[in-house]
């Protein structure tokens, strides 16, 4: 804790402290502040802290201009999302880290709020996640991390000037859940760990410049990737066609590619650079996806394909490897000036 009465940046950690005790004497550091604008307030508890703790805190730092916000809360316990928290007028910036359960009934209004941090947060319905993002209208940057609850089905987000989303998705216990995003000032997109259950439909996206797709399955990445016409920066971590999510051993779905009828624009028009990593020589299909990207990409200037070296047991592999290089290479391209890659990890 620190202790200067005029301090604007508090920090608080009830690590190895008797929660109750603990509890009071934050009160009354508060109380006695003299700071008229308080920057930040970080508070980290581990153990059973009752709900209305943090709503007295969060009560008092509201009339101190609060700025920043940032509650990491241990696992174990539930704690209710204080009304106190959604009242303030100067508050830029709130992260939620932990078992805070979301029940929002109505949405209230917090105009000053840019950034959101959701991690490990539960909610009680669909509705409340609504209600909660409505409340504030001018939000630019959002991280939702999901966690393991079975009462959430769809996470909708609508923000009309979000700039930044960053998703980290878990399997909710339900299958068919997923996330809608209504998101026109979208520019960078960060999607990670979407299993073969969820969907994630993209409304509106004509802003985006650059996305990051990572352990994405099957249903999800055609979605995805049907919404990145725009895209300029794409970072593709797809799931091998073989997989399922969450299965012990591979499940073998057929070893063939389903080229999509159209040809995306941002692939025509827009792919500059384009690297593959871990590319699987020996798969058939992944051999016709490179096809399909240097037979398509107009604007392409370099291409690499990066897979892992042959050891010495495997030499047998080198002259199989080595055609398949001579027939990406000799493969007639749809831009001139492309430089071809191919390299060991």
């Amino acid at each position: 804790m620190k202790t200067g009465s005029m301090v604007h940046k508090l920090e608080f950690d009830s690590h190895n402290q008797e929660l109750q005790k603990f509890s009071v004497n934050v009160v009354r550091f508060l109380l006695s502040h003299k700071a008229p604008v308080v920057e930040s307030f970080h508070f980290k508890v581990e153990g059973p802290l009752r709900s209305i703790d943090i709503g007295i805190w969060t009560g008092i730092l509201s009339a101190r201009h609060l700025r920043e916000l940032e509650l990491n809360l241990s696992r174990g316990f539930t704690y209710r999302l204080s009304v106190s928290l959604l009242c303030s007028n100067t508050l830029e910036t709130l992260k939620l880290q932990g078992p805070l359960l979301v029940d929002v009934s109505s949405p209230v209004c917090m105009k000053s709020l840019r950034t959101l941090h959701l991690v490990k947060v539960t909610y009680k319905d669909d509705k409340s996640v609504g209600n909660l993002l409505s409340s504030f209208p001018n939000l630019e940057h959002l991280i939702v991390h999901r966690g393991r609850h079975k009462s959430l089905v769809t996470f909708n987000i609508v923000a009309p000037f979000l700039k930044t989303l960053s998703i980290v998705g878990l399997i909710s216990g339900v299958k068919g859940g997923g996330y809608v995003i209504n998101a026109p000032s979208l520019k960078y997109l960060d999607i990670k760990r979407l299993s073969c259950y969820q969907f994630c439909l993209i409304e509106n996206a004509s802003e985006l410049v650059g996305a990051n797709i990572r352990g994405v399955y099957n249903t999800a990445n055609e979605m995805i990737l049907e919404s990145l016409k725009s895209v300029k920066r794409l970072s593709l971590g797809l799931t091998p066609l073989h997989q399922h999510a969450f299965t012990k051993t591979p499940m073998e779905v057929g070893d063939h590619w389903n080229q999509s009828k159209n040809v995306p624009h941002c692939l025509l028009s827009h792919l500059e650079t384009f690297v593959w990593t871990r590319y699987d020589w020996e798969r058939q299909e992944e051999l016709q996806v490179g096809k399909y990207i240097l037979m398509n990409a107009r604007r392409l200037k370099r291409a690499t394909f990066s897979t892992r070296p042959i050891g010495s047991n495997e030499l047998d592999k080198l002259e199989e490897r080595c055609k398949m290089l001579k027939e990406l290479d000799c493969l007639s391209r749809a831009s001139d000036s492309c430089h071809f890659v191919f390299e060991s990890e």
